[in-house]
């Protein structure tokens, strides 16, 4: 069920309905009579525009008009805080509402050694999106990947993360001398969300050897 976070202008009939608004992407629609003459939805963090769609059309004018801005720059935008929608023309730019931010990652890496690293990762308020994923041997960025590969397993565990999957290939296996630490780290791109079950250790140094109690 759509939650309604914009305002309603009665002179401008102007009205928006958010369905969801996190650090990726605002989705929702958009009461058709405030779209003619538009030439953009402008999403704003604060004063900083975040993220712009060419004003969506719809047949007849009178349906509300579905939309879904990706957010260009996720560490642009404050867990908790909120999001404005605008929309842009030639009479400048009008607010249509605000929405606040509230993401829902789910993820985890399941199989981690010197040749790759796998899992998947997921935004839960729009699976078909995919994700970024940054991956980092001892802190040290290694590359990012696109968290849209279809596997059965997530499949079975719900269709809509079917195609949620990740498997990033280091560019030559790792070369891991003995007795030196060696992890690997993953969280989604341009924040700080980390995966469920990073860090990962490939290798690990002990100083002394860790006993079992009897």
């Amino acid at each position: 069920m759509r939650e309604e976070v914009g305002t309603k202008d009665a002179g401008a009939a102007l009205a928006v309905r958010f369905g969801s608004a996190d650090r990726f992407q605002v989705s929702g629609e958009i009461a058709a009579p405030a779209l003619p003459g538009a030439r953009s939805l402008v999403l704003l963090a604060g004063e900083t525009v975040v993220g712009r769609l060419a004003a969506p059309v719809t047949p007849g004018g009178e349906a509300p008009a579905p939309f879904r801005i990706p957010v260009e720059e996720a560490a642009a935008v404050e867990e908790g805080g909120s999001l404005t929608l605008a929309l842009e023309g030639e009479g400048g730019r009008r607010v249509l509402g605000t929405a606040p931010v509230r993401s829902r990652v789910a993820g985890a890496l399941d199989r981690c050694n010197e040749a790759l690293v796998r899992g998947w990762a997921a935004n839960l308020n729009c699976p078909d999106q995919p994700l970024e994923v940054e991956i980092l041997l001892n802190g040290q960025s290694q590359g990012f990947v696109v968290a849209n590969r279809r596997r059965s397993d997530l499949e079975r565990m719900d269709k809509a993360l079917a195609a949620t999957a990740f498997l990033f290939k280091f560019a030559r296996p790792l070369d891991l001398p003995r007795g030196e630490t060696a992890v690997i780290t993953a969280r989604i791109r341009g924040t700080g969300i980390e995966l469920g079950n990073s860090p990962w250790w490939i290798a690990r140094a002990y100083e002394s050897l860790p006993l079992l109690a009897g």
